[in-house]
């Protein structure tokens, strides 16, 4: 049956919305073929009588375009153009209507609501059968797919593609299950799928399984569901959801199936984007850490560079695990890790975090460079929570936090750095009972550290406290168990007997004993600080690996 442009607005209901706005002398066309033109170069497969539709996604950067696609459409006496604006233009430029006009080609505009399926099938059915249909639609998209493909698209430009063929709402979910891309039909709140319902429906009944079924329907709430696994051999990318109120044609399910190898390249590309670029930030952080960089000019390129603050006063925090409870050799921070940090509330503003090897880094912003007391509280309350569930998560892992001293400038940041990786490296031999260690509280220990082989210092190890271990072994004696709690509580009899469940005559007598061994008076200030740097030397002296 021979059909018009003009034929077309009587075909149905719907047909009847559509406004010619130019070449209305052209409606006489007759309309041989329908071919949905998505891809830039598209107006030159048209043959004569050909029909074709568009959402304008590919002229929507270059919307001038639409011109010179004017003129090859009526060189190669194409039937007509159908635009539907909204989505990717809002307007049609005047310049092309008074092409259309002055060409006598006629130029359509289609209601937002109206999908390809509902505009082409009619057409098509009066021309071929659904089968052939079918196939048709199937290889437009197939050859637009390949367009965006070889002008390397990106992820977005690959969804606008199928959205435009298929008139839903996409959701795009990464292999966490939080939202990627969003494209729905309507911005309307009323509108919106409850993205939650297909969270939950994941969690329940796919996540659990070894190998998710792909492609999956399902109804919940009046809303129609088709997701589609998007994975490799080796990992679970994500999933690609399509939700309607209406019924998901098997046309669009095939449609959609074609999109998913090049979804999953665009991802895989994407990742390997990031993965570089983040490798070149990591490599910047790990120079500044370091102390690589002796010009500020250089830190000051590479924090432009970076889009990294270098007004703000920083400290650097590194979490690190503490090996396995059960000695085994899988001690290495989980990949999850990262992810976990990131999610936490106080740490939404904290944007230099990085994993290095078995280390977590945050380069962490503070509100005011000389209160390091709510530093230290503000640390503390979220790591502490943290901890918690890393463990629940993790049983054989346990995680500690070393932070540095704060420093205004980016190239003093190493100076934090290595303060924070004493920390780690002493806190938890000294104060094993604590997940938190803060360089202030160890600057005592990092001088008898750096000093412990120096000859004073063993001097005055065996002289003091040395001699009390040699007595104690010697006689099964508590001197310095009695020297320990007398410091712990301050100097003070009272406290200091009823933590060791002793008199104070008692208490008295064996202080008394530690001062005749020694030859120090432990009655004086001076005596008392020799013995606890003594005590401190010790605790370097016993620990294991240094």
């Amino acid at each position: 049956m021979n059909l018009t442009v003009r034929d077309l607005f009587t075909l149905n209901e719907k047909f009847r919305d559509i406004k010619i706005i130019a070449g209305e002398k052209g409606i006489h066309r007759k309309i041989k073929d329908v071919l949905v033109m998505e891809a830039p170069d598209g107006a030159y497969w048209v043959k004569e009588g050909d029909f074709l539709v568009s959402a304008g996604f590919g002229f929507k950067d270059n919307i001038e375009q639409l011109d010179e696609i004017i003129k090859v459409l009526s060189e190669k006496r194409a039937a007509g153009l159908a635009i539907k604006k909204g989505r990717f233009i809002k307007d049609i430029p005047g310049s092309a209507v008074k092409l259309a006009d002055e060409l006598n080609l006629p130029l359509l505009e289609l209601p937002f609501e109206m999908s390809y399926r509902d505009l082409t099938w009619p057409i098509i059915g009066r021309i071929i059968n659904e089968e052939n249909y079918n196939l048709k639609i199937s290889e437009q998209l197939r050859k637009a797919l390949w367009q965006t493909h070889n002008e390397k698209y990106s992820l977005d430009d690959i969804l606008n593609l199928m959205l435009s063929y298929i008139n839903k709402t996409v959701i795009l979910l990464d292999n966490r299950l939080d939202v990627r891309i969003y494209k729905g039909k309507s911005s309307n709140q009323e509108d919106l799928v409850p993205v939650e319902d297909i969270i939950e429906y994941l969690e329940d009944n796919l996540i659990t399984n070894n190998i998710p079924p792909s492609p999956v329907s399902f109804k919940i709430e009046g809303y129609n569901y088709l997701i589609f696994v998007l994975k490799t051999p080796d990992e679970i990318l994500g999933y690609l959801c399509i939700a309607s109120r209406s019924e998901i044609y098997e046309l669009e399910k095939i449609l959609a199936a074609q999109c998913i190898p090049f979804l999953i390249i665009a991802i895989l590309a994407h990742q390997k984007q990031q993965e570089s670029s983040l490798k070149l930030r990591e490599d910047f952080f790990e120079g500044l850490l370091l102390g690589n960089y002796l010009s500020e000019s250089a830190i000051e390129k590479g924090a432009e560079f970076f889009n990294l603050e270098t007004n703000t006063s920083r400290a650097v925090v590194i979490i690190s695990h503490s090996g396995s409870k059960d000695n085994s050799a899988d001690n290495e921070l989980p990949d999850d890790v990262l992810y976990e940090l990131r999610s936490l509330p106080e740490l939404k503003h904290q944007k230099e975090i990085i994993k290095k090897g078995d280390r977590i880094i945050i380069l962490y912003k503070v509100k005011k460079e000389n209160d390091f007391s709510s530093l230290k509280k503000e640390l503390t309350g979220w790591f502490e929570y943290f901890s918690k569930v890393f463990v629940y998560k993790h049983p054989k892992l346990s995680v500690h936090m070393g932070v540095g001293n704060i420093y205004r400038s980016l190239g003093e940041l190493h100076k934090s750095y290595q303060e924070a990786s004493l920390s780690l490296k002493l806190g938890p031999k000294i104060f094993n009972s604590a997940p938190v260690f803060f360089y202030n509280d160890l600057k005592l220990y990092h001088i008898l550290f750096l000093f412990r082989n120096h000859p004073v210092m063993l001097d005055l190890y065996r002289d003091t406290v040395g001699k009390l271990v040699d007595y104690d072994s010697k006689n099964s004696t508590n001197l310095v168990k009695t020297l320990t709690a007398f410091f712990e509580n301050n100097c003070n009899i009272n406290q200091t007997s009823r933590k060791l469940y002793i008199h104070r005559n008692t208490l008295y007598n064996r202080l008394e004993r530690a001062s005749e061994i020694t030859g120090i008076n432990i009655g004086t200030s001076e005596g008392q600080l020799l013995f606890q740097l003594a005590l401190k030397l010790k605790e370097i002296y016993n620990l294991n690996g240094f």
